[in-house]
Protein backbone atom coordinates (compact mmCIF):
# COMPACT_ATOMS: atom_id res chain seq x y z
CA UNK A 1 0.00 0.00 0.00
CA UNK A 2 1.03 3.29 -0.98
CA UNK A 3 -0.21 7.05 -0.06
CA UNK A 4 0.58 10.08 -1.75
CA UNK A 5 0.12 13.87 -0.26
CA UNK A 6 1.25 16.01 -2.69
CA UNK A 7 -1.46 14.26 -5.43
CA UNK A 8 0.25 11.90 -6.97
CA UNK A 9 4.25 13.31 -6.98
CA UNK A 10 5.37 10.92 -4.37
CA UNK A 11 4.26 8.05 -2.47
CA UNK A 12 5.39 6.35 0.51
CA UNK A 13 4.77 2.94 1.38
CA UNK A 14 2.45 2.70 4.48
CA UNK A 15 1.95 -1.09 4.17
CA UNK A 16 0.24 -2.79 7.44
CA UNK A 17 2.54 -5.23 9.72
CA UNK A 18 1.14 -8.32 8.01
CA UNK A 19 2.80 -11.13 5.87
CA UNK A 20 3.55 -10.52 2.70
CA UNK A 21 1.20 -10.94 -0.69
CA UNK A 22 -2.25 -10.73 0.42
CA UNK A 23 -4.36 -8.83 -2.15
CA UNK A 24 -5.57 -5.39 -1.28
CA UNK A 25 -9.18 -5.56 -1.66
CA UNK A 26 -10.86 -2.21 -0.25
CA UNK A 27 -9.20 1.23 1.12
CA UNK A 28 -12.18 2.89 2.88
CA UNK A 29 -11.37 6.98 3.26
CA UNK A 30 -12.87 7.53 6.63
CA UNK A 31 -16.01 10.29 6.29
CA UNK A 32 -15.78 11.39 9.21
CA UNK A 33 -11.60 12.00 10.17
CA UNK A 34 -8.98 13.64 7.77
CA UNK A 35 -5.68 10.99 7.65
CA UNK A 36 -8.41 8.25 8.90
CA UNK A 37 -8.57 4.91 6.80
CA UNK A 38 -9.45 1.29 6.83
CA UNK A 39 -7.75 -1.55 4.71
CA UNK A 40 -9.14 -5.03 4.13
CA UNK A 41 -6.83 -7.04 2.66
CA UNK A 42 -7.07 -11.31 2.12
CA UNK A 43 -4.54 -13.88 1.57
CA UNK A 44 -6.68 -17.36 0.63
CA UNK A 45 -4.68 -17.90 -2.30
CA UNK A 46 -1.95 -18.59 -0.08
CA UNK A 47 -4.17 -20.79 2.03
CA UNK A 48 -4.71 -18.30 4.56
CA UNK A 49 -7.99 -17.61 5.66
CA UNK A 50 -7.36 -14.74 8.41
CA UNK A 51 -9.48 -11.42 8.25
CA UNK A 52 -6.79 -9.12 7.83
CA UNK A 53 -8.71 -5.38 8.43
CA UNK A 54 -7.03 -2.42 9.47
CA UNK A 55 -7.09 1.18 10.91
CA UNK A 56 -5.15 4.33 10.33
CA UNK A 57 -5.40 7.87 11.89
CA UNK A 58 -2.27 9.02 10.45
CA UNK A 59 -2.16 8.41 6.89
CA UNK A 60 -0.67 4.77 7.43
CA UNK A 61 2.05 5.77 9.94
CA UNK A 62 0.83 3.29 12.36
CA UNK A 63 -2.18 0.61 11.96
CA UNK A 64 -4.42 -1.26 14.12
CA UNK A 65 -5.67 -4.61 13.42
CA UNK A 66 -9.28 -4.77 14.14
CA UNK A 67 -10.07 -8.14 13.50
CA UNK A 68 -8.03 -10.79 15.70
CA UNK A 69 -10.09 -13.59 15.39
CA UNK A 70 -11.75 -13.25 19.16
CA UNK A 71 -13.49 -10.18 18.56
CA UNK A 72 -16.71 -11.19 16.94
CA UNK A 73 -15.61 -12.17 13.10
CA UNK A 74 -14.34 -15.74 12.62
CA UNK A 75 -10.23 -16.27 12.69
CA UNK A 76 -10.89 -18.05 9.06
CA UNK A 77 -13.45 -15.62 7.20
CA UNK A 78 -11.10 -13.56 4.63
CA UNK A 79 -12.16 -10.40 4.74
CA UNK A 80 -13.39 -8.58 1.40
CA UNK A 81 -14.73 -5.26 2.39
CA UNK A 82 -15.17 -2.37 4.96
CA UNK A 83 -17.41 0.74 5.13
CA UNK A 84 -17.49 3.28 7.84
CA UNK A 85 -21.04 4.74 7.59
CA UNK A 86 -21.18 8.29 6.56
CA UNK A 87 -23.65 9.54 8.91
CA UNK A 88 -22.33 7.84 12.08
CA UNK A 89 -18.76 7.80 13.05
CA UNK A 90 -17.30 4.62 14.41
CA UNK A 91 -20.34 2.51 12.98
CA UNK A 92 -18.82 -0.30 10.48
CA UNK A 93 -19.73 -2.77 8.11
CA UNK A 94 -17.91 -5.61 6.83
CA UNK A 95 -17.93 -8.09 4.52
CA UNK A 96 -15.94 -11.38 4.19
CA UNK A 97 -16.43 -14.62 2.10
CA UNK A 98 -19.53 -15.96 3.89
CA UNK A 99 -21.37 -13.12 5.42
CA UNK A 100 -21.94 -9.72 6.26
CA UNK A 101 -20.91 -8.00 9.90
CA UNK A 102 -21.63 -4.67 11.72
CA UNK A 103 -19.11 -3.02 14.73
CA UNK A 104 -20.91 -0.05 16.34
CA UNK A 105 -17.53 0.80 18.57
CA UNK A 106 -14.93 1.08 15.65
CA UNK A 107 -14.08 -2.57 15.07
CA UNK A 108 -13.48 -3.51 18.70
CA UNK A 109 -16.54 -5.41 18.53
CA UNK A 110 -18.20 -7.20 15.32
CA UNK A 111 -21.39 -9.22 14.87
CA UNK A 112 -22.97 -10.33 12.52
CA UNK A 113 -25.72 -8.91 10.03
CA UNK A 114 -26.91 -11.94 8.79
CA UNK A 115 -30.33 -11.48 9.23
CA UNK A 116 -32.10 -13.82 6.07
CA UNK A 117 -29.02 -13.03 3.93
CA UNK A 118 -27.57 -16.14 2.31
CA UNK A 119 -23.97 -17.34 3.60
CA UNK A 120 -21.65 -15.94 0.33
CA UNK A 121 -19.09 -13.57 -0.59
CA UNK A 122 -20.20 -9.82 0.04
CA UNK A 123 -17.81 -8.14 -1.98
CA UNK A 124 -18.73 -4.21 -1.86
CA UNK A 125 -20.77 -2.37 0.70
CA UNK A 126 -22.31 1.36 -0.06
CA UNK A 127 -24.85 3.27 2.42
CA UNK A 128 -27.44 5.46 -0.11
CA UNK A 129 -30.34 7.17 0.84
CA UNK A 130 -30.28 5.29 4.64
CA UNK A 131 -30.53 1.50 3.25
CA UNK A 132 -27.66 -0.33 3.08
CA UNK A 133 -26.99 -2.15 -0.12
CA UNK A 134 -24.34 -4.76 -0.66
CA UNK A 135 -23.01 -6.86 -3.75
CA UNK A 136 -22.51 -10.29 -3.06
CA UNK A 137 -20.80 -13.14 -5.83
CA UNK A 138 -23.52 -15.22 -7.55
CA UNK A 139 -26.91 -14.63 -5.08
CA UNK A 140 -27.82 -10.57 -6.17
CA UNK A 141 -27.83 -7.55 -4.26
CA UNK A 142 -29.32 -7.36 -1.13
CA UNK A 143 -30.72 -4.15 0.77
CA UNK A 144 -31.21 -3.86 4.37
CA UNK A 145 -33.99 -0.77 4.47
CA UNK A 146 -33.57 2.01 6.86
CA UNK A 147 -30.06 1.42 9.10
CA UNK A 148 -31.81 4.25 11.06
CA UNK A 149 -31.47 1.91 14.26
CA UNK A 150 -28.26 0.56 13.85
CA UNK A 151 -26.52 4.72 13.69
CA UNK A 152 -28.75 5.16 17.25
CA UNK A 153 -27.08 2.18 18.67
CA UNK A 154 -23.58 3.27 17.47
CA UNK A 155 -24.17 6.39 18.97
CA UNK A 156 -24.85 4.70 22.43
CA UNK A 157 -21.36 3.87 22.50
CA UNK A 158 -19.93 6.88 21.20
CA UNK A 159 -21.57 9.28 23.12
CA UNK A 160 -23.51 9.41 26.18
CA UNK A 161 -27.78 9.12 26.46
CA UNK A 162 -29.43 12.49 26.88
CA UNK A 163 -33.14 12.51 28.26
CA UNK A 164 -35.61 13.42 25.74
CA UNK A 165 -38.33 15.65 26.16
CA UNK A 166 -41.07 13.60 24.57
CA UNK A 167 -40.61 10.97 27.03
CA UNK A 168 -42.57 9.83 29.83
CA UNK A 169 -41.36 7.27 31.09
CA UNK A 170 -42.55 4.94 34.10
CA UNK A 171 -39.48 4.89 36.41
CA UNK A 172 -40.61 1.49 38.08
CA UNK A 173 -40.64 -0.11 34.40
CA UNK A 174 -36.99 1.03 33.62
CA UNK A 175 -35.13 -0.28 36.46
CA UNK A 176 -33.68 -2.61 34.78
CA UNK A 177 -32.30 -0.97 32.11
CA UNK A 178 -30.05 -3.08 29.03
CA UNK A 179 -28.57 -2.21 25.67
CA UNK A 180 -29.07 -4.29 22.29
CA UNK A 181 -26.66 -5.45 20.09
CA UNK A 182 -28.55 -4.91 16.98
CA UNK A 183 -31.08 -5.57 14.75
CA UNK A 184 -29.68 -9.21 13.79
CA UNK A 185 -29.88 -10.69 16.74
CA UNK A 186 -32.41 -9.75 19.23
CA UNK A 187 -32.10 -12.75 20.85
CA UNK A 188 -28.68 -11.61 22.67
CA UNK A 189 -29.40 -8.19 23.43
CA UNK A 190 -28.47 -8.62 27.53
CA UNK A 191 -25.15 -9.73 26.81
CA UNK A 192 -24.03 -8.05 24.08
CA UNK A 193 -20.61 -7.12 22.32
CA UNK A 194 -22.48 -3.21 22.49
CA UNK A 195 -23.13 -3.61 25.83
CA UNK A 196 -19.40 -4.40 26.70
CA UNK A 197 -18.64 -1.96 24.37
CA UNK A 198 -20.65 1.05 26.13
CA UNK A 199 -19.55 -0.26 29.41
CA UNK A 200 -16.21 -0.25 29.05
CA UNK A 201 -13.39 2.44 29.03
CA UNK A 202 -11.55 1.52 25.82
CA UNK A 203 -8.74 4.08 25.85
CA UNK A 204 -7.35 2.69 22.74
CA UNK A 205 -11.41 3.83 20.83
CA UNK A 206 -10.71 7.09 22.46
CA UNK A 207 -6.75 7.27 20.87
CA UNK A 208 -8.29 6.58 17.47
CA UNK A 209 -10.25 8.70 17.29
CA UNK A 210 -8.31 11.22 18.03
CA UNK A 211 -8.06 12.30 14.40
CA UNK A 212 -8.99 15.60 13.02
CA UNK A 213 -12.45 15.79 12.36
CA UNK A 214 -13.79 16.20 8.39
CA UNK A 215 -14.84 19.49 7.93
CA UNK A 216 -18.73 18.81 6.77
CA UNK A 217 -19.37 20.03 2.85
CA UNK A 218 -20.75 23.27 2.81
CA UNK A 219 -24.61 23.75 2.95
CA UNK A 220 -24.63 20.33 4.51
CA UNK A 221 -26.81 19.58 7.30
CA UNK A 222 -26.85 16.73 9.36
CA UNK A 223 -29.49 15.90 12.02
CA UNK A 224 -28.18 14.98 15.53
CA UNK A 225 -28.75 10.86 16.13
CA UNK A 226 -30.76 9.93 19.13
CA UNK A 227 -28.70 7.40 20.86
CA UNK A 228 -29.78 4.74 22.28
CA UNK A 229 -30.53 5.14 26.26
CA UNK A 230 -30.91 1.57 27.44
CA UNK A 231 -34.33 1.81 28.79
CA UNK A 232 -36.70 -1.10 28.73
CA UNK A 233 -38.69 0.59 26.25
CA UNK A 234 -37.06 2.57 23.58
CA UNK A 235 -38.52 4.11 20.15
CA UNK A 236 -36.15 4.74 17.70
CA UNK A 237 -36.25 8.07 15.44
CA UNK A 238 -38.05 7.19 12.40
CA UNK A 239 -36.49 7.97 8.89
CA UNK A 240 -38.34 10.32 6.64
CA UNK A 241 -40.84 7.99 4.64
CA UNK A 242 -42.04 8.98 1.04
CA UNK A 243 -45.53 9.15 0.37
CA UNK A 244 -45.72 6.68 -2.87
CA UNK A 245 -48.50 4.55 -4.68
CA UNK A 246 -46.39 1.33 -5.65
CA UNK A 247 -47.37 -2.29 -4.33
CA UNK A 248 -44.86 -4.35 -3.05
CA UNK A 249 -44.70 -7.67 -5.51
CA UNK A 250 -45.19 -11.18 -3.03
CA UNK A 251 -44.20 -14.48 -3.73
CA UNK A 252 -42.41 -14.19 -6.58
CA UNK A 253 -39.13 -15.80 -7.04
CA UNK A 254 -38.12 -14.57 -10.11
CA UNK A 255 -38.62 -11.03 -9.40
CA UNK A 256 -36.87 -8.37 -7.10
CA UNK A 257 -38.61 -8.29 -3.36
CA UNK A 258 -39.26 -4.61 -2.88
CA UNK A 259 -39.98 -3.20 0.58
CA UNK A 260 -43.54 -2.33 1.76
CA UNK A 261 -44.47 1.38 0.94
CA UNK A 262 -44.66 3.22 4.51
CA UNK A 263 -43.31 4.81 7.33
CA UNK A 264 -40.94 2.13 9.82
CA UNK A 265 -41.28 2.22 13.13
CA UNK A 266 -38.52 0.31 15.17
CA UNK A 267 -38.50 -0.51 18.96
CA UNK A 268 -37.09 -2.41 21.32
CA UNK A 269 -39.08 -4.00 24.12
CA UNK A 270 -36.68 -5.40 26.90
CA UNK A 271 -39.58 -7.58 28.57
CA UNK A 272 -42.50 -7.04 26.75
CA UNK A 273 -45.91 -7.32 28.96
CA UNK A 274 -49.64 -6.58 28.49
CA UNK A 275 -50.27 -4.88 25.44
CA UNK A 276 -48.58 -2.72 23.20
CA UNK A 277 -50.03 0.38 21.86
CA UNK A 278 -48.64 2.29 18.74
CA UNK A 279 -50.47 5.91 17.63
CA UNK A 280 -49.91 8.29 14.57
CA UNK A 281 -50.39 11.94 15.43
CA UNK A 282 -50.43 15.17 12.88
CA UNK A 283 -49.00 17.99 13.11
CA UNK A 284 -51.62 19.63 15.23
CA UNK A 285 -51.39 16.10 17.65
CA UNK A 286 -54.97 14.89 16.40
CA UNK A 287 -54.47 10.91 16.17
CA UNK A 288 -54.42 9.81 12.58
CA UNK A 289 -53.79 5.84 13.22
CA UNK A 290 -53.76 3.60 16.26
CA UNK A 291 -52.35 0.11 16.38
CA UNK A 292 -52.48 -2.56 19.06
CA UNK A 293 -50.22 -5.61 19.70
CA UNK A 294 -54.02 -7.23 20.42
CA UNK A 295 -54.91 -9.13 17.34
CA UNK A 296 -58.03 -7.62 15.94
CA UNK A 297 -61.10 -9.24 13.28
CA UNK A 298 -60.79 -8.11 9.76
CA UNK A 299 -63.97 -6.45 8.62
CA UNK A 300 -65.42 -8.01 5.27
CA UNK A 301 -65.23 -6.47 1.95
CA UNK A 302 -66.18 -7.15 -1.79
CA UNK A 303 -64.46 -5.72 -5.15
CA UNK A 304 -62.40 -3.09 -3.43
CA UNK A 305 -60.29 -4.70 -1.18
CA UNK A 306 -60.13 -7.11 1.62
CA UNK A 307 -58.88 -7.32 4.97
CA UNK A 308 -55.42 -6.25 3.97
CA UNK A 309 -53.79 -3.14 4.12
CA UNK A 310 -50.87 -2.09 1.74
CA UNK A 311 -49.96 -5.54 0.25
CA UNK A 312 -50.46 -8.02 3.16
CA UNK A 313 -48.85 -5.57 6.11
CA UNK A 314 -49.44 -6.59 9.42
CA UNK A 315 -51.73 -4.53 11.36
CA UNK A 316 -51.10 -5.86 14.90
CA UNK A 317 -47.84 -5.04 16.54
CA UNK A 318 -45.20 -7.10 17.34
CA UNK A 319 -43.85 -7.31 20.92
CA UNK A 320 -41.25 -9.50 21.20
CA UNK A 321 -38.47 -9.36 23.48
CA UNK A 322 -35.56 -7.57 21.58
CA UNK A 323 -36.18 -5.49 18.37
CA UNK A 324 -39.16 -4.91 16.61
CA UNK A 325 -40.36 -3.25 13.67
CA UNK A 326 -43.58 -2.11 12.31
CA UNK A 327 -45.07 -0.70 8.70
CA UNK A 328 -47.05 1.80 9.19
CA UNK A 329 -48.84 2.42 5.51
CA UNK A 330 -49.65 6.50 5.45
CA UNK A 331 -53.07 5.81 5.38
CA UNK A 332 -55.90 6.53 7.39
CA UNK A 333 -58.36 4.45 8.57
CA UNK A 334 -60.54 3.22 6.05
CA UNK A 335 -64.98 3.87 6.58
CA UNK A 336 -67.10 1.72 8.35
CA UNK A 337 -67.39 -2.02 7.22
CA UNK A 338 -69.05 -2.96 3.95
CA UNK A 339 -72.80 -3.36 4.82
CA UNK A 340 -73.47 -5.39 1.50
CA UNK A 341 -72.86 -3.20 -1.15
CA UNK A 342 -69.55 -4.83 -1.93
CA UNK A 343 -67.43 -2.17 -2.61
CA UNK A 344 -64.16 -0.98 -0.99
CA UNK A 345 -64.79 2.79 -0.55
CA UNK A 346 -62.87 3.72 -3.12
CA UNK A 347 -59.58 3.21 -1.71
CA UNK A 348 -58.97 -0.59 -2.31
CA UNK A 349 -60.70 -0.93 1.38
CA UNK A 350 -58.18 1.22 3.20
CA UNK A 351 -58.31 4.83 4.07
CA UNK A 352 -56.71 8.08 1.97
CA UNK A 353 -53.40 8.61 2.23
CA UNK A 354 -52.40 11.17 4.33
CA UNK A 355 -50.48 14.21 3.18
CA UNK A 356 -47.47 15.37 2.92
CA UNK A 357 -46.08 17.09 6.60
CA UNK A 358 -44.85 16.24 10.37
CA UNK A 359 -46.09 13.79 11.79
CA UNK A 360 -45.18 11.77 15.61
CA UNK A 361 -45.28 8.08 16.47
CA UNK A 362 -46.22 7.81 20.44
CA UNK A 363 -45.86 4.45 21.33
CA UNK A 364 -47.27 3.03 24.70
CA UNK A 365 -45.54 -0.30 26.36
CA UNK A 366 -45.56 -1.06 29.92
CA UNK A 367 -46.54 1.89 31.50
CA UNK A 368 -44.01 3.75 29.26
CA UNK A 369 -44.99 6.15 26.67
CA UNK A 370 -42.32 7.32 24.22
CA UNK A 371 -42.86 10.09 21.38
CA UNK A 372 -40.53 10.14 18.16
CA UNK A 373 -40.97 12.80 15.47
CA UNK A 374 -41.36 12.44 11.53
CA UNK A 375 -42.19 13.57 7.82
CA UNK A 376 -43.64 11.92 5.27
CA UNK A 377 -42.42 13.31 1.87
CA UNK A 378 -43.85 14.21 -1.12
CA UNK A 379 -42.23 11.36 -4.40
CA UNK A 380 -39.50 13.24 -5.89
CA UNK A 381 -40.81 12.18 -8.79
CA UNK A 382 -44.27 13.89 -8.41
CA UNK A 383 -43.22 17.34 -7.48
CA UNK A 384 -40.76 17.27 -10.85
CA UNK A 385 -44.17 17.10 -12.70
CA UNK A 386 -45.53 20.22 -10.91
CA UNK A 387 -47.43 18.31 -8.03
CA UNK A 388 -47.14 20.66 -4.90
CA UNK A 389 -48.00 19.23 -1.54
CA UNK A 390 -50.78 21.53 -1.26
CA UNK A 391 -52.30 19.72 -4.15
CA UNK A 392 -51.92 16.91 -2.09
CA UNK A 393 -53.87 18.45 0.75
CA UNK A 394 -56.31 19.15 -0.76
CA UNK A 395 -56.45 15.58 -2.26
CA UNK A 396 -56.66 14.16 0.88
CA UNK A 397 -59.14 16.76 2.68
CA UNK A 398 -61.52 15.41 -0.58
CA UNK A 399 -60.79 11.74 -0.05
CA UNK A 400 -61.78 12.14 3.85
CA UNK A 401 -64.73 13.51 2.64
CA UNK A 402 -65.66 10.54 0.01
CA UNK A 403 -64.53 8.52 2.98
CA UNK A 404 -67.10 9.74 5.35
CA UNK A 405 -69.88 10.10 3.14
CA UNK A 406 -69.61 6.48 1.95
CA UNK A 407 -69.35 5.44 5.92
CA UNK A 408 -72.72 7.28 6.47
CA UNK A 409 -74.17 6.00 3.67
CA UNK A 410 -73.44 2.42 4.88
CA UNK A 411 -74.70 2.94 8.06
CA UNK A 412 -77.47 4.21 6.77
CA UNK A 413 -78.28 1.80 4.40
CA UNK A 414 -77.84 -1.22 7.78
CA UNK A 415 -80.64 0.91 9.58
CA UNK A 416 -82.42 0.68 6.29
CA UNK A 417 -82.15 -2.99 6.27
CA UNK A 418 -82.99 -3.50 9.94
CA UNK A 419 -86.32 -1.44 9.83
CA UNK A 420 -87.43 -3.61 6.49
CA UNK A 421 -86.49 -7.00 8.51
CA UNK A 422 -88.18 -5.27 11.87
CA UNK A 423 -91.25 -4.28 9.88
CA UNK A 424 -90.82 -0.86 11.37
CA UNK A 425 -91.96 1.87 9.06
CA UNK A 426 -93.19 1.88 5.63
CA UNK A 427 -92.01 -0.76 3.83
CA UNK A 428 -92.26 0.45 0.46
CA UNK A 429 -90.61 3.73 0.79
CA UNK A 430 -88.03 2.22 2.53
CA UNK A 431 -87.00 -0.40 0.01
CA UNK A 432 -86.50 2.24 -2.54
CA UNK A 433 -83.98 3.91 -0.20
CA UNK A 434 -82.23 1.13 0.01
CA UNK A 435 -81.99 0.36 -4.02
CA UNK A 436 -80.94 4.06 -3.76
CA UNK A 437 -77.84 3.37 -2.02
CA UNK A 438 -76.91 0.27 -2.76
CA UNK A 439 -76.60 -1.44 -6.39
CA UNK A 440 -77.91 -4.16 -7.20
CA UNK A 441 -75.92 -7.29 -8.57
CA UNK A 442 -76.27 -8.32 -12.30
CA UNK A 443 -74.90 -8.59 -15.70
CA UNK A 444 -75.73 -4.59 -15.87
CA UNK A 445 -75.17 -2.83 -13.10
CA UNK A 446 -76.88 0.79 -12.41
CA UNK A 447 -74.21 1.98 -10.12
CA UNK A 448 -76.23 3.61 -6.80
CA UNK A 449 -75.08 6.12 -4.66
CA UNK A 450 -71.96 3.80 -2.67
CA UNK A 451 -70.77 2.88 -6.14
CA UNK A 452 -71.09 6.28 -7.50
CA UNK A 453 -69.59 7.41 -4.02
CA UNK A 454 -66.75 5.29 -4.46
CA UNK A 455 -65.98 5.75 -7.97
CA UNK A 456 -64.89 9.80 -6.97
CA UNK A 457 -62.74 8.17 -4.19
CA UNK A 458 -61.42 5.70 -6.78
CA UNK A 459 -60.71 8.84 -9.37
CA UNK A 460 -58.97 11.04 -6.95
CA UNK A 461 -56.92 8.62 -5.35
CA UNK A 462 -55.62 6.29 -7.51
CA UNK A 463 -52.26 8.66 -8.39
CA UNK A 464 -51.06 11.56 -6.47
CA UNK A 465 -52.24 14.74 -8.62
CA UNK A 466 -53.86 18.06 -8.49
CA UNK A 467 -57.77 16.89 -8.12
CA UNK A 468 -60.08 18.35 -10.97
CA UNK A 469 -63.19 20.59 -11.29
CA UNK A 470 -64.95 17.24 -12.74
CA UNK A 471 -64.34 15.39 -9.36
CA UNK A 472 -65.22 18.28 -7.25
CA UNK A 473 -68.43 18.94 -8.85
CA UNK A 474 -69.21 15.13 -8.85
CA UNK A 475 -68.90 14.71 -5.54
CA UNK A 476 -71.06 18.00 -4.86
CA UNK A 477 -74.01 16.41 -7.03
CA UNK A 478 -73.85 13.72 -4.77
CA UNK A 479 -73.55 15.26 -1.59
CA UNK A 480 -77.16 17.09 -2.68
CA UNK A 481 -78.75 13.53 -3.60
CA UNK A 482 -77.08 12.24 -0.65
CA UNK A 483 -79.32 14.98 1.64
CA UNK A 484 -82.00 13.79 -0.37
CA UNK A 485 -82.08 9.94 0.71
CA UNK A 486 -81.31 10.66 4.30
CA UNK A 487 -84.54 12.54 3.70
CA UNK A 488 -86.43 10.28 2.47
CA UNK A 489 -84.74 7.55 4.82
CA UNK A 490 -85.81 9.59 7.91
CA UNK A 491 -89.36 10.15 6.68
CA UNK A 492 -90.07 6.36 5.52
CA UNK A 493 -88.96 5.24 9.36
CA UNK A 494 -91.27 7.76 11.62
Amino acid sequence: MYVTRDNGRTWKNVTPPMPAGGRVHTIEDSPHRRGSAYVSVYRMYFNDFKPYLYMTNDYGAHWTLLTDGANGIPIDQPMHVVREDPEQEGLLYAGTLEGAYVSFDQGKHWQTLQQNLPATPVTDIKVHHGDLVISTMGRSFWIMDDIAPLRQLAASVTKPARTRPTDNPNPAAQADRVRPASMAQPSRFIRSDVALAAQENVSGLEQRTAAPKRAAPAGAVRMAIKPFDGSSVFLFTPAPAYRVHYQPMMNRPDAPEYPPAGARIDYYLAAPSGDVKLEILDAAGKVVREYSSVARGTAPAGRGGGGRRGGALPSTLPMKAGMNRFVWDLRYPGGAAGGGDGEGGGFGGQGPLVAPGAFKARLTAGGVTKTESFTVKIDPRVAKDGVTVADLDAQTKLALKVRDAIADARQLAQRVRQAIEQKRGDADRLQKVSERLITKTGPYEDQMFIDQMSNVGREIGQADQKVGASAYERFNQLMKEWESIKADADAAMR
